[in-house]
């Protein structure tokens, strides 16, 4: 999995590539959240549009990054899935604990609605 950030204003945007599948790669992204909340950047938006697979373990890491982020008074926002990857959350029904958007744009402005 290969991950990339960008930053506009007070939002970051982390650009996922790839299958998350194993504990390494929900460390890894686990790891980058971290960095942007000990960097005051609270509100994170997971771009998956090149995400082929998800895992349990990669599952599993997004909601502990929603957790880590909510509890530092902020909160992580899921976009673009792929439709192999909106299955699972569906199937999961775990799309009522996240928000998740068609586009990173709708994504950045519910942080303004909030």
């Amino acid at each position: 999995m290969e991950c990339k950030d960008k930053i506009i204003g007070d939002i970051a945007i982390v650009s996922l590539r790839g299958r998350i599948i194993g504990s390494q790669d929900s460390d890894r992204l686990h790891q980058e959240v971290q960095c942007l909340l000990k960097e005051g950047i609270k509100k994170i938006v997971v771009d998956l549009n090149e995400v082929s697979w998800m895992g349990s373990l990669g599952v599993g890491g997004l909601m502990h990054d929603l957790i880590s982020a909510r509890n530092a008074g902020g909160d992580l926002r899921l976009a673009r899935l792929t439709s192999k990857v909106e299955s699972l959350f569906k199937i999961t029904k775990l799309e009522t604990v996240i928000q998740i958007y068609k586009n990173v744009e709708q994504a950045i402005k519910s942080f303004e609605l909030n």
